[in-house]
């Protein structure tokens, strides 16, 4: 099961829980970043990297960080699957009928 988002957000200028203050509206912006998520979302950016890095037209790139997106998806929780380039080929092949 899927881990909740980021705990429900005072509104800015509320006082934090426990009473000690107020939040300031950078902490409050910087907690509806969702920090939490940043792990998973690198995934989706190192496909475009790895497509970058190796010069693949814009179509291949979009559908390498679309299938690593979809793995972490498939996942639940942190960075509990592995792979290796010739597993993601065949993922590959079998999601868009073409080699990688």
């Amino acid at each position: 099961m899927a881990r909740p988002n980021s705990p429900e957000l005072p509104s800015p200028g509320a006082a934090p829980a426990g009473g000690a203050g107020r939040r300031s509206t950078a902490v409050l912006l910087f907690h509806s970043l969702r920090p939490e998520q940043w792990t998973k979302n690198l995934i989706v950016f190192a496909g475009l990297i790895f497509g970058l890095m190796n010069e693949l037209d814009w179509d291949t790139t979009g559908r390498i960080a679309s299938l690593l997106g979809s793995i972490k998806i498939a996942h639940s929780g942190t960075q509990n699957h592995r792979f290796d380039m010739n597993e993601f080929k065949q993922r590959f092949s079998a999601a868009y009928g073409r080699e990688l």
